[in-house]
């Protein structure tokens, strides 16, 4: 019976003689967007922070970010250990380690279109942008996933500072801006992570 309907559908959809009216054409900026982030035609340009539009220079930085593991509290995993690509930035594990090898109570979400989520972290669903979201696990205490917190966060800034080449695509990413928050410069990596399957 469902194949019968599902026939008849592609049929009746293949058969008619009715147009779809034209889209409207995209605003520039989105126009702009979709192809910073590689979002193909078929997928809608997702809704983006004006305060931290894409770009090409802060996608590559948060790229960088993704895989050192100078990001955590103690070096030891870096984003990427919890948010691998070939998983859809997932770890496939039920339940994860953090930085100090506490056993965090839920898996490691999957980042591979997180861009088109209201919200991403289990920890507080009143988190509304990434920005704000990616100060879970980077700075959160329960569970400690990366393990930054007020006594070391000044420690954990530091090993940045001293690195020429970081310094060089924090200008680039951020060139009105003295610091650039790491949060928008995640960000700005996990929109770029947007799969067309």
């Amino acid at each position: 019976m469902m194949r019968s309907i599902a026939l008849l559908a592609v049929v009746a959809c293949s058969s008619s003689d009715a147009t779809l009216p034209d889209a409207a054409p995209e605003p520039p900026e989105t126009t702009a967007y979709r192809g910073t982030l590689a979002i193909p035609d078929y997928l809608e340009v997702p809704a983006i922070p004006s305060f931290n539009p894409p770009t090409a220079e802060k996608i590559a930085l948060g790229r960088r970010l993704l895989y050192d593991r100078r990001l955590s509290g103690n070096q030891t995993p870096p984003c990427a250990g919890c948010h691998e690509q070939r998983l859809a930035f997932a770890d496939g594990l039920a339940r994860p380690t953090g930085s100090t090898g506490t056993e965090l109570r839920r898996n490691s979400p999957g980042l591979a279109n997180a861009v088109y989520h209201s919200t991403l972290t289990w920890a507080n669903n009143g988190l509304r942008v990434l920005e704000d979201q990616l100060q879970v696990p980077i700075r959160g205490d329960n569970p400690i996933e990366l393990g930054v917190s007020d006594a070391n966060v000044g420690e954990v800034l530091a090993r940045f500072d001293g690195d020429a080449s970081y310094a060089e695509m924090f200008r680039a990413a951020f060139p009105d801006s003295a610091s650039g928050a790491t949060s928008r410069r995640s960000s700005s990596r996990s929109r770029a992570s947007a799969a067309a399957w």
